[in-house]
């Protein structure tokens, strides 16, 4: 794995634990469902592009939004169970050309949301009592950011974050090994036998 690639990726979740911090939420249960779920989509959203090109070099972002509805539903057909299906509007390149509109958390959750619906029988996780947990939650920013004149700030700088790195073959081929070690480093200050709440 190139290291710089590494180090990428790790300034990636510096980044939004820099954000997460700044909205006081610093080592708080908030800023650790906010990072892990953020990092969560980040990684379904570029699963999601390198899928679509591994079917056809040609699905780049800029031709999956001008796909039309019936090719675009033979590409998830083709993609099967690869990884979560993810609309147009929910890749984050279209969040991140949404980031100056009006009431942009609302639309980030929304996004989320719906991402977790369409994927649920799937790619949910299933507890001993068959409860289902879901990809996201329903209100990410709204129930983890008190204050209200903060979430528009914080939605935009984790799409801004998420935007800046590219995972693409190269981190889906190392597969588990370097995915566990990054969870591993995200996840860090939250182990309470390491210092963390």
């Amino acid at each position: 794995m190139n290291e710089n690639y590494k180090v990428q990726v790790r300034d990636l979740v510096d980044d939004l634990k820099a954000v997460f911090t700044h909205a006081g939420l610093g080592g708080e249960a908030g800023e650790y469902k906010l990072l892990t779920q953020s990092f969560l989509y980040k990684f379904l959203n570029d699963k999601f592009l390198y899928e679509a090109k591994t079917i056809d070099e040609d699905n780049t972002y800029d031709n999956l939004i001008s796909m039309t509805e019936e090719d675009y539903s033979w590409l998830l057909e083709d993609i099967g169970i690869a990884t979560a299906h993810m609309k147009p509007g929910q890749l984050i390149e279209t969040l991140h050309r949404k980031q100056n509109e009006k009431s942009f958390y609302e639309t980030f959750e929304q996004t989320l949301n719906q991402i977790a619906v369409d994927n649920n029988d799937i790619f949910s996780v299933h507890t001993a009592g068959d409860t289902a947990i879901r990809l996201f939650d329903e209100r990410l920013i709204t129930d983890n950011i008190a204050d209200v004149s903060k979430r528009n700030e914080v939605a935009a700088s984790i799409i801004n974050s998420l935007a800046k790195v590219k995972f693409d073959e190269a981190i889906f081929a190392q597969g588990f090994d370097f995915f566990s070690t990054l969870f591993e480093y995200m996840i860090k200050d939250y182990n309470k036998d390491g210092g963390g709440k």
